[in-house]
């Protein structure tokens, strides 16, 4: 039981004209309930329709996504108890000018079986990430775009500012790490001073020493220093960089073996690459945001915090088997000036990469990780107006 939301692609090409109305598809979820061959849950409830923007308007050029998600709730009523189940998606009602559709990484990406609540945090180890929540009192569509939380974090002598973030609905959070020992306490600023739910939020945290036994923890996240040619650890120890890259990650299965993972002694295709790579000495892991569930070449809206949400437990687990992530965040620059060429200035498109930036920093920068900037580009990436 919960409320499951589900999100896939679907590529649509073969259309010559510019854009067409299209009646769009049905979605229709089923399963093999024991009642009823084509049910998941009671014989009265044999299915959950959903049916995704029935005047849909498809653009016509070849290679456009269409990014499919919903919601559906199933509660403790309608699951017919002692019975395993699994659930089957058909797609209905096709219309013939979408002549090419691609089933992308179809997954129920998480389930909320209760509202969120605030979260807080009153002890921590040095180095290691903590996540804190808090409810906004009012919801506003996208904030993203117009509100900021700042959380400032101080032991006496030492004050640094972590941006907190949007994560849906009007749940914001702040990830964060602290350094030192000892007592720290924390204050919330947010855009809103008028909402109590994020603003003004105050506590503190009581640090002991990371007593674990994973080299990024005991000696710091990597830095460098002006003058010096190699990286260190935060308490200068010389961190010695052996990466291998794993562009698709977060196109891997994480809770199951799938295709590729045939034959290998694990229960996920992520986990027994990452556990690879720590058994055989390397220190990084290289990434690239390539097959997501999220597209932020616009921005970031609701749509995307379900993939943002599914990328989690990846950068997470990176991050707990004592990894350094160095990932090429957002997307291909290629990507970025096709959306530029469509739909921005270059003005304003600085201004939303300013956004994204400040994003990601506050979902992942808590976990020991490298930005790496510009991938992949030269020259050729560049769209000329001449």
């Amino acid at each position: 039981p919960g409320t499951y939301k589900v999100s896939f692609q679907i590529l649509v090409g073969g259309n010559d004209a510019d854009s067409v109305t299209a009646p769009g598809f049905a979605i229709l979820i089923r399963g093999n309930g024991a009642s009823d061959e084509n049910s998941f849950i009671a014989p009265d409830k044999n299915k959950v329709n959903y049916r995704y923007n029935p005047n849909a308007t498809i653009d016509g050029e070849e290679g456009d996504w269409l990014t499919v998600e919903f919601q559906i709730t199933i509660l403790d009523s309608d699951i017919e108890a002692g019975v395993n189940h699994n659930w089957y998606l058909c797609l209905h009602q096709i219309h013939e000018y979408a002549d090419e559709f691609y089933i992308d990484n179809f997954q129920v990406l998480y389930a909320e079986p209760a509202p969120e609540k605030e979260m807080l945090v009153t002890t921590a180890e040095t180095w290691v990430a903590n996540e804190m929540t808090f409810i906004a009192n009012k919801t506003v569509d996208n904030p993203v775009n117009t509100h900021l939380l700042d959380v400032e974090f101080t032991n006496g002598h030492k004050t640094f500012t972590m941006p907190g973030f949007w994560d849906g609905d009007n749940v914001w959070r702040v990830r964060f790490a602290l350094s030192e020992e000892g007592t720290w306490t924390y204050k919330t600023i947010f855009s809103d001073k008028s909402d109590s739910g994020v603003h003004n939020k105050t506590g503190s945290i009581n640090v002991t020493k990371y007593a674990g036994d994973l080299e990024i923890y005991k000696h710091g996240f990597v830095k460098t220093e002006p003058n010096t040619k190699y990286f260190m650890y935060a308490d200068g120890t010389p961190f010695f960089y052996l990466g291998d890259t794993h562009w698709n990650f977060l196109a891997e299965e994480y809770d199951k073996v799938g295709a590729k993972g045939k034959g290998t002694d694990t229960t996920s295709h992520f986990k027994y690459i990452v556990n690879k790579r720590v058994a055989q000495g390397y220190t990084v892991y290289q990434s690239q945001p390539n097959e997501v569930s999220f597209d932020m070449t616009d921005g970031i809206t609701v749509k995307d915090i379900i993939g943002l949400k599914n990328a989690d437990k990846y950068f997470k687990y990176i991050a707990d088997q004592g990894l350094v992530h160095a990932n090429a965040q957002f997307f291909f620059a290629s990507s970025m000036n096709k959306i530029v060429m469509k739909n921005y200035s270059q003005a304003e498109y600085e201004k939303l990469l300013d956004t994204l930036s400040r994003y990601w920093v506050a979902r992942f920068g808590a976990y020991p990780v490298m930005y790496t900037l510009a991938q992949e580009v030269d020259n050729d990436f560049y769209y000329k107006e001449n």
